[in-house]
């Protein structure tokens, strides 16, 4: 019986409720937006044949790695911070196996809940040996995206393919070299402070240097890069002897190829010319250096130094 007071209308139907169909899709795009990709990230693809980084690393028994993979004698870091990123996030980079390299890009969520998400690249390397050194080449040959939730989660982070060429061309070499010079050590170490700038080290690579005291380390900028260094003088003869522990940071010297023999000849002249005194920017310098602009400081042969012009390098 209808109640009175009420006007009398059409019947209501009953709500309709979704199908199964019309459920399981609601269910999928529901899944991807809040989970993004499954747990395991999405299979590895294949790279059309694209760019490589090619190192070309001279025979040189004062040319050392000096962290990360030694893998094929190519020192990449293990972790590579990037700028703008939160606490532990970065840039790192293992080995697969003999020929594969694996980079993966991440970012992880703050506060820290463990989920990440990144782009990992598979890299691989092939090394041939040329008459005076190797030639080392890095070919990415897949991708694959991990996480990367498109509502309420961690986006993924920025990682094309020229972001991981610019990696690849990031290895660090150690390197040793020694000068001597008709200065006293007194005067030559003064010279050498005043010409580079007081830089920091981790702990862990001062023992690379020097046993006990950990040394002063310094810094120079060569073609953009800071070059790290700590150094050593002694008496030798009528003058002294200047030893020069180096952290090489490579960089492209022509598209995709990083040429590590060039960048030593630079860095060689960069350093002669600080022994000599030629970048000091105190007004006494030129009273205080050589009369001999070339007795100032020469490389020692067979320690990395530069050899006479038409010699080649020294192995």
């Amino acid at each position: 019986m209808d109640r009175p007071g009420r006007p009398r209308g059409p019947r209501r139907r009953g709500r309709r409720h979704p199908g199964p169909h019309l459920r399981l899709a609601l269910t999928g795009v529901l899944a991807v937006l809040l989970g993004g990709c499954a747990a395991g990230g999405r299979p590895a693809e294949p790279m059309p044949q694209g760019a490589s980084v090619t190192y070309v690393i001279p025979k040189n028994p004062h040319l050392q790695n000096l962290h990360g993979l030694r893998f094929v004698k190519l020192p990449l870091p293990l972790y590579a911070p990037v700028d703008g990123d939160p606490p532990g996030a970065g840039i790192a980079t293992s080995v697969l196996s003999d020929s594969i390299l694996l980079v993966d890009r991440f970012a992880v969520a703050l506060p820290d809940t463990g989920r990440r998400a990144g782009v990992e690249y598979r890299v691989q390397q092939t090394v041939r040996e040329t008459g005076d050194g190797y030639a080392v080449t890095l070919l990415p040959i897949g991708v694959r995206t991990y996480g990367g939730m498109l509502l309420f989660g961690l986006p993924l982070p920025r990682f094309a393919e020229e972001d991981l060429l610019r990696h690849l061309a990031s290895a660090v070499f150690t390197y040793t070299i020694e000068f001597a010079s008709v200065q006293a050590p007194d005067l030559l170490t003064a010279r050498i402070r005043r010409q580079a700038e007081p830089a920091l080290m981790p702990p862990a690579e001062h023992a690379l240097v020097a046993r006990g005291r950990p040394p002063a380390w310094f810094a120079l900028r060569l073609e953009g890069v800071q070059v790290r260094f700590a150094f050593t003088v002694v008496a030798a003869g009528t003058g002294s002897r200047a030893t020069f522990h180096l952290n090489v940071p490579s960089y492209a010297t022509a598209p995709h190829t990083v040429d590590l023999a060039q960048i030593l000849v630079r860095l060689q002249e960069h350093l002669a010319r600080m022994i000599e005194g030629e970048l000091d920017p105190s007004p006494s310098a030129a009273v205080a250096g050589s009369p001999n602009k070339h007795a100032g400081g020469s490389p020692r042969s067979g320690s990395g130094g530069v050899p006479p012009p038409g010699s080649g390098m020294r192995g």
